[in-house]
């Protein structure tokens, strides 16, 4: 169902790539294993370009392989997309929670109600739901902050405290400045 899709133009390009993958299924009497769709946008890399993007998603999926394999040990099932996103975060935060420093359990990662993944800057505010915008939480802290930023959410030593750690950990500096961001 494409309702929720509003631009006839994505309407339209999802509409025909619907139409060549059923013919793809025709010819073949089978579906695909897999289908590779390059994009107008990545042709205008050159050969050299493109194999390094080809090999940033080839470490990131076997990244995320290696995560599923490890999260399959604490869930019972099949772990989600939330859940891998969840397991990521607790890496990146050396399994602490990003505004109070406490530990996170990573046998209650998937528990509902322990844990959240907070948009540093509220999604309400600026649309970005990159992983650059993300942070692990516990649930209760994520309720405190509500629609804010890390910094108008934390006073006082926690917040001197969290500064300092933000400064120290190694991740990119996109995300340390949204961490850090006054307004």
């Amino acid at each position: 169902d494409d309702s929720s899709i509003t631009s006839p133009v994505v309407r339209r390009a999802v509409s025909q790539t619907i139409k060549v993958i059923n013919a793809i299924i025709r010819e073949m009497g089978t579906s695909p294993v897999y289908i590779n769709i390059e994009l107008a946008r990545e042709l205008s890399h050159d050969k050299k370009e493109r194999d390094k993007i080809k090999k940033a998603q080839d470490d990131n999926a076997a990244r995320n392989e290696r995560a599923m394999n490890q999260l399959r040990e604490y869930v019972d099932g099949m772990p989600s997309g939330q859940d891998l996103v969840k397991y990521k975060l607790w890496e990146e935060q050396q399994g602490r929670c990003m505004y109070s420093d406490e530990p996170i359990q990573l046998e209650r990662l998937t528990e509902p109600g322990y844990v959240d993944v907070d948009h540093i800057v509220p999604y309400s505010i600026c649309f970005d739901d990159r992983m650059a915008n993300k942070v692990l939480v516990l649930a209760r802290e994520n309720r405190q902050k509500g629609n804010r930023l890390p910094l108008q959410y934390l006073s006082g030593q926690r917040r001197d405290e969290y500064i300092v750690r933000v400064r120290n950990m190694h991740i990119s500096s996109a995300k340390k400045n949204r961490l850090l961001k006054e307004s």
